[in-house]
């Protein structure tokens, strides 16, 4: 009892001293999930230099969707199209795109993708460019290739600075890799 009458003097000495000073207490923000309502997997979240909000997915060409707030989020394009889809994946239809990584790196984002061709030993990460958001982006060709460099699983990448480097980050359940990286 006595507990909630301390806690009824603090919120109305609240309330008082908010009123005293001519503002309101600030309402709180409520948000429903789905905050996006569609399929979009493994999700990748930016802040633009405008400030607005954008998210890449799994699936099909990288969905990109836009939001202010976080919360009310609308679908502005895709990364890809069927002109500018890495080659490796062009050339050979059974490969699908995982995990976008976004980043803003030397004034241009860039998108980390992850190439899937069925089996732990034909996976690879590349990465594209744009000067904007949503794009146009440019492929830039694959930086680690599972097969030649004798890695399972180059998957799930992620895109680290410190000290002045880069570095990518990848792996899953058989092992992680690092790799320090020069992007231009």
């Amino acid at each position: 009892m006595r507990k909630n009458i301390t806690t009824l003097l603090y919120s109305t000495l609240l309330c008082m001293l908010f009123t005293a000073c001519g503002q309101k207490a600030a309402e709180p923000v409520y948000y429903h999930n789905p905050v996006v309502r569609a399929e979009a997997p493994d999700p990748s979240v930016i802040r633009a230099t405008d400030g607005t909000f954008y998210l890449y997915a799994t699936g099909g060409n990288y969905s990109i969707y836009k939001s202010d707030d976080m919360v009310n989020w609308q679908k502005v394009g895709e990364v890809f199209n069927e002109e500018t889809y890495p080659k490796e994946i062009r050339n050979d239809r059974k490969a699908t795109l995982w995990a976008p990584e976004i980043r803003f790196i030397k004034d241009k984002y860039v998108i980390f993708y992850t190439m899937w061709f069925g089996t732990e030993w034909l996976s690879a990460i590349g990465y594209a460019v744009a000067d904007t958001p949503t794009g146009p982006f440019t492929d830039k060709g694959i930086l680690i290739d599972s097969k030649p460099i004798n890695v399972e699983q180059s998957i799930d990448q992620f895109y680290y600075e410190d000290g002045g480097k880069s570095y990518l980050f990848w792996g899953s359940f058989r092992n992680i890799y690092a790799i320090e990286l020069d992007i231009t």
